[in-house]
């Protein structure tokens, strides 16, 4: 799945946050889509290579490829919550492990981020 920045337009500041760190008009690959229960629908993406990867709301973008990766997953959480991703990453506790450092966590996020996204 891969989704293209319009730009944070005249968006309120909780629907842009982080944006500052996307390019307009750029393309992105999907790492995750995650959505809250009565809330908003956000995309997981690593704004710049390298850096730890970001959720965004969904209406900066417009989806260029909507092919969903086969080794993904969907799993509701306690809370009502949706993920759509790798199953490893949709276990709890991996990206509080993730953004700790913990080697396991960084080491399994490189290995899926790396999977063929179709």
């Amino acid at each position: 799945m891969r989704i293209r920045f319009k730009g944070a337009g005249e968006h309120s500041a909780p629907i842009t946050q982080g944006a500052g760190r996307l390019r307009e008009d750029c393309d992105y690959p999907v790492l995750e889509v995650f959505a809250v229960a009565d809330s908003e629908n956000l995309f997981r993406v690593e704004a710049v290579g390298g850096e730890t990867p970001g959720l965004y709301d969904s209406r900066l973008f417009e989806v260029t490829d909507g092919s969903i990766p086969s080794h993904w997953v969907a799993s509701v959480g306690a809370r009502g919550d949706i993920t759509l991703g790798p199953a490893e990453w949709v276990k709890p506790g991996f990206w509080d492990a993730f953004f700790d450092g913990e080697r396991w966590a960084v080491d399994l996020y490189q290995s899926e981020k790396n999977k063929p996204l179709r």
